[in-house]
């Protein structure tokens, strides 16, 4: 999932060149007898000043008890997992809707 934002600002340096992107999946946890499923892909590369990048993630959960939620977060920079491997973790909550909202804790799959 690349947001506008993102790719507006490629377009404004020039550049059109794709950076790595992480495919996600998860569950919420339980709130009000209930729990959602949430998956996609995150953003494109954000630099961080010091060095290394993060994500951005947005999704829709599930439909579940005649509601979804909505998720937006940013991952923690990189965690090398093998020589040329990396993920991100990242954790949040929901929007609030229909009285409650659900915590969530993710790890992105890996990517180079």
């Amino acid at each position: 999932m690349i947001t506008k934002k993102y790719v507006i600002g490629a377009a404004a340096r020039g550049s059109r060149e794709q950076t790595h992107i992480h495919e996600v999946q998860g569950l919420t946890e339980s709130a009000m007898d209930h729990s959602h499923r949430f998956g996609g892909a995150t953003g494109e590369v954000i630099p961080l000043a010091g060095g290394g990048h993060k994500h951005e993630y947005r999704a829709v959960t599930d439909y579940v008890h005649g509601h979804y939620h909505k998720i937006y977060v940013e991952t923690g920079p990189g965690i090398t997992v093998s020589s040329e491997e990396h993920v991100h973790h990242a954790q949040g909550s929901t929007t609030v809707d229909r009285d409650h909202k659900h915590d969530f804790d993710l790890t992105t799959f890996e990517a180079p």
